[in-house]
């Protein structure tokens, strides 16, 4: 099920299964790459970056470290490795690490004590928000009729009318209120439940 994104994904790719890699890259890649951006790599860096963190993932045995860590989120696990491998790809530039941080905002994840957010951390806080909304909005999708789903996107997401809506699906404009309710609520439901799973 889609709730159990992380635990399952991580679980196969621990296994070796290629498909988990796949799906991994399908969920987290927009995030990586958002990342690399914010620490100053270039679009080839980026994917190298992604490249790398999946070598961190699967010879670390990052997974089975984060798994038995329970107290830690997996997107604050996520962000650790992903700035721990673009600090080694800006060190490879042969700039000292004085440089990398000033230039980056930040220094290597590993080693810095918690602080106060940074404004490259609440870029990686909103980028995550996106992605659990893009990825409620998948499942509830998947769950909800054509029209429902269509009175969401045209009311939410576009801001249409519920007037020219409730005309354009041959609702009632209360049938059209009734249903953004309930896909709102939907959706509510399933980023609560991916955020308890991320």
């Amino acid at each position: 099920m889609a709730f159990t994104t992380r635990h399952s994904i991580l679980g196969r790719i621990r296994l070796g299964e290629e498909l988990a890699w796949e799906e991994f890259v399908g969920h987290y890649k927009p995030l990586v790459l958002l990342r690399a951006r914010d620490r100053g790599l270039s679009a080839t860096e980026g994917e190298d970056l992604l490249q790398d963190l999946m070598l961190e993932l699967f010879k670390g045995n990052a997974v089975a470290r984060f798994e038995q860590d329970r107290g830690t989120r997996f997107r604050d696990y996520l962000k650790t490795i992903i700035d721990r491998c673009a600090f080694r790809i800006v060190r490879k530039r042969g700039k000292p690490a004085a440089q990398v941080g000033a230039e980056t905002g930040e220094v290597d994840a590993a080693d810095s004590a918690p602080g106060p957010v940074t404004e490259f951390d609440a870029k990686w806080n909103a980028a995550w928000r996106k992605h659990l909304l893009r990825e409620a909005e998948r499942i509830v999708r998947s769950e909800v009729k054509a029209d429902a789903w269509k009175v969401y996107t045209r009311l939410v997401r576009e801001g249409a009318n519920a007037s020219a809506v409730a005309e354009e699906l041959g609702m009632t404009k209360n049938n059209v209120y009734v249903t953004k309710h309930r896909v709102l609520g939907r959706m509510r439901e399933v980023v609560a439940e991916l955020e308890g799973g991320e």
